[in-house]
């Protein structure tokens, strides 16, 4: 749907890792503009399910930043 509406942006996610890998407490922390793509960043982390820690029993609170950009197919 964003492809079909030329919707590009940055979205900066914030999240939370336990000291099991397990993800949570996902929020937008700097939105796109777009509802579409922030709540596709968000389901992208949701997919994730754990992750592999080195770090036992010790909470990670990342942020990153997702990139939507269209590219050319050819």
């Amino acid at each position: 749907m964003a492809k079909r509406r030329n919707i590009e942006g940055i979205v900066g996610v914030y999240f939370e890792i336990d000291g099991s890998g397990a993800i949570s407490a996902i929020t937008v922390c700097n939105s796109s503009g777009s509802p579409l793509l922030d709540n596709a960043a968000v389901s992208l982390v949701k997919k994730i399910h754990t992750v592999s820690t080195q770090t036992a029993n010790q909470k990670l609170s990342p942020r990153v930043n997702i990139d939507y950009e269209l590219i050319n197919e050819q």
